[in-house]
């Protein structure tokens, strides 16, 4: 069993040596926050200056980005096919 401060919902370990194992696995997790707040940055800025440029609406973009970088077309075209005759059979248009 861990030794360390018991505050009722868990034990936090007193020996430094995991107290510092702990700080820099944070330090690394919020390293990690900056970078992703930073590659979202860049994404909405790549999305805006395609919508200048090209007039591509950020919603397509995210959705071809998000299709390559699952590489999935087949499984998403199959699955906008479905969706396309279920909302025809719902809504009884063509």
């Amino acid at each position: 069993m861990a030794s360390g401060y018991n505050s009722g919902n868990y034990v936090f370990p007193t020996n430094p040596e995991d107290v510092k194992a702990i700080k820099k696995a944070l330090e690394d997790i919020s390293d990690s926050m900056t970078r992703v707040a930073g590659e979202r940055d860049f994404i909405k800025e790549t999305k805006k200056a395609l919508k200048e440029k090209h007039g591509l609406k950020p919603k397509l973009v995210t959705r071809l980005a998000k299709t390559m970088f699952n590489n999935d077309f087949d499984a998403s075209q199959m699955d906008h096919e479905e969706f396309v005759e279920a909302y025809k059979k719902v809504t009884g248009s063509n």
